[in-house]
């Protein structure tokens, strides 16, 4: 086994991304350059061994900042400590580590994070899970206070004590009642799903509901919406026993696992996100697979799916004879053409493979009328062969293109028994000179809840001289390797004035609003007239 690179700081790459226009002619793309500049932002100021990433305004100042999950205060070797951190966007480009006052038992074994405004009081709270595959640690909800401390507070809220081996958390109001519910999976256990009290209390119903599964290797949890009927739908990845739950409402949720297709021999998911990758206006799943090819589950709005990957453009089996593939993952739009694209840390930590990156572009002929392809050659020269686990999505700095944070570090207990160093910087891709042809919105519920998690969006592009072209967002909470992306919809006007947006909120409701080039506006959820 070849060592792994002695520790050093990423370096700055450039790569000159071609964004496919919506006609896809190559003629009409665009050149941008992703750099990394996270020692310059302050972001790679200690190494770690890193794992969830989220995009989150914390202090409600309009700029979004950085929480980074890290492993835990005592790995195997003391003097390789990796707490998690917190980083204030400072507005200039540059981030400060700031203390949230968390309990430093919660932070040990650091694995995912889940931030959401679960009491509808305007602000994310802090919803953490540790454990993974290093020990068993604390499920923990904190309460954003920072407007009264400048911190975070612990609430008990009814929530299991025990410690477990947590890997996966994630937020939705599965029954609609505006109050914001959530799941956890422990690796070697069960799901647990919350039910809110709408009183900052909760209520653990899963068998109740039907959610009975018995993990050997959880992995994270997705909500997403399968059959388009305005509630969540819940995915659970596992190596072995993975499953698919469709809510029905009061009559609970019923396994349909058989129809996202057959996995042989099992089907080795490590991390999973969800998006429309066509925008056919129905929910994708994207199945990161350990040590397999990876997978787009198509769905047909219905609660069927299709399976694909290399047909599409997903290659990650690039590796017959090692372990390792996909264990980083997130799904943002890289190339700035308005369709989601793939980020995969391929997760060894003997730091043999490069990480990748496919973007997504139309094909108008194809069976999916999309395909993917290679566009990581950003990743490869910024940060080399260093693990990533988590991979979050935003415009950190205002300046209408997407920024791309990689978390990234290997594993303590591979470097106690081998000897080596596999921890890393974060780093933080921007691209140079931003996008003057997009805009970005932001919803806030009122009888939805406030964060308007599982709201439908469609947006409407008319370019002069060709036909409208339609996109559709979701509003996602936690997702791939327990990451979170900016709560702001960032769209490509593709060089006209403005765009319609049509909102499909969580209630039921349904809103109209325009959006103009360059702006950045809250879009609230009107409540009913009378």
């Amino acid at each position: 086994m070849k060592p792994p690179q002695r520790l050093t700081r990423p370096g700055i790459g450039f790569f000159a991304v071609v964004a496919i226009a919506l006609t896809a002619s190559v003629a009409d793309a665009e050149q941008a350059e992703l750099v990394n500049r996270a020692q310059e932002a302050g972001l790679a100021d200690a190494p770690g061994y890193g794992k969830a990433i989220s995009i989150i305004d914390v202090n409600g100042d309009g700029w979004e900042d950085l929480w980074d999950s890290n492993t835990n205060k005592r790995p195997p070797q003391e003097n390789r400590s990796s707490l998690p951190r917190f980083y204030l966007n400072q507005q200039d480009g540059t981030f400060k580590a700031y203390d949230l006052g968390i309990d430093p038992e919660d932070l040990e074994f650091t694995w995912g994070a889940a931030w959401a405004d679960f009491d509808n009081d305007g602000d994310p709270d802090l919803l953490l899970g540790s454990g993974g595959f290093l020990g068993e640690g604390s499920l923990a909800l904190y309460e954003n206070r920072w407007k009264e401390e400048k911190k975070l507070v612990k609430l008990p809220a009814g929530i299991t004590q025990a410690k477990h081996q947590w890997w996966g958390v994630s937020w939705a109001d599965f029954n609609n009642d505006g109050c914001l519910d959530f799941t956890a999976i422990a690796r070697r256990g069960r799901a647990w799903v919350y039910r809110s009290n709408c009183d900052k209390t909760f209520t653990e119903v899963a068998q109740e509901l039907g959610v009975i599964v018995k993990f050997k290797d959880g992995k994270n949890p997705v909500w997403l919406d399968i059959d388009n009927d305005g509630d969540q739908d819940l995915y659970l990845g596992a190596s072995r026993f993975h499953r698919l739950y469709r809510n029905d409402g009061d009559a609970g949720f019923v396994d349909i696992t058989p129809r996202l297709g057959q996995f042989k021999p099992h089907p080795l998911t490590f991390a999973s996100v969800s998006a429309d990758f066509n925008h056919d206006g129905n929910l994708d799943l994207y199945l990161g697979r350990q040590i397999d090819q990876d997978m787009v589950a198509f769905g047909a709005g219905d609660g069927t799916f299709t399976l694909a990957s290399r047909r599409v453009g997903i290659k990650t089996k690039l590796r017959p004879d090692r372990s390792e593939n996909t264990m980083g993952l997130g799904v943002g739009d890289v190339d700035n053409n308005g369709y989601p694209d793939i980020l995969i840390g391929t997760g060894s930590p003997d730091q043999e493979p490069y990480d990748l990156v496919f973007c997504n572009r139309p094909k108008p002929d194809s069976k999916f009328g999309i395909e993917f392809y290679p566009c990581g050659d950003f990743a490869k020269k910024g940060h080399g062969k260093i693990q990533t686990h988590g991979i979050a999505v935003g415009d950190l700095d205002h300046d209408g293109s997407n920024d791309i944070v990689f978390n990234l570090g290997g594993s303590p207990g591979f470097d106690a028994k081998n000897g080596t160093e596999s921890r890393g910087m974060n780093t933080l891709y921007s691209r140079k000179g931003g996008n003057q042809q997009t805009a970005q919105f932001r919803l806030q519920g009122v009888d939805s809840n406030r964060d308007a998690i599982g709201a439908r969006i469609r947006v409407t592009v008319s370019p002069e001289g060709k036909p409208p072209q339609i996109f559709h967002y979701s509003v996602r909470s936690a997702e791939g390797f327990q990451s979170q992306n900016s709560s702001w919809q960032l769209i490509n006007l593709m060089g006209m004035a403005q765009a319609e947006v049509e909102v499909r909120w969580p209630s039921g409701r349904v809103t109209q609003h325009a959006i103009r080039v360059g702006a950045r506006e809250i879009f609230r959820e009107r409540p009913p007239s009378g």
